[in-house]
């Protein structure tokens, strides 16, 4: 399923920032880490993971791309409930396992 103007709009506003190692406790939401898989973090009360095991290894770049695309599609773009973001606010991946370097790298550069 293709992304539709607004969300590539809200995606192309914010980008993303790859972060080696793990996020603070008082981290400000939304963020990612990337581990053994990948966790996506709305609120304090709310730590989300999709519903399919991924990893670099099992999953092409692409369609990690894609998926966490969709994520901060479909759940960061709901502006006022969890949180806020803004227009050049970066959405920040905590690299935990180098194994996602190349999936962040080129989320990263899609969206410069």
């Amino acid at each position: 399923m293709e992304l539709n103007d607004f969300e590539l709009k809200y995606i192309r506003e914010r980008g993303f920032e790859l972060i080696e190692g793990k996020p603070k406790l008082n981290q400000p939401f939304p963020y990612f880490t990337a581990t053994s898989g990948l966790i996506y973090h709305l609120a304090n009360s709310t730590v989300t993971k999709p519903s399919e095991f991924m990893y670099p290894l099992i999953n092409s770049v692409e369609e990690l791309v894609s998926i966490i695309e969709h994520i901060v599609a479909g759940s960061f773009g709901w502006e006022g409930h969890s949180f806020k973001t803004k227009p050049g606010q970066k959405i920040k991946i905590f690299m935990m396992d180098p194994a996602w370097r190349e999936t962040v790298e080129t989320l990263i550069a899609k969206y410069q």
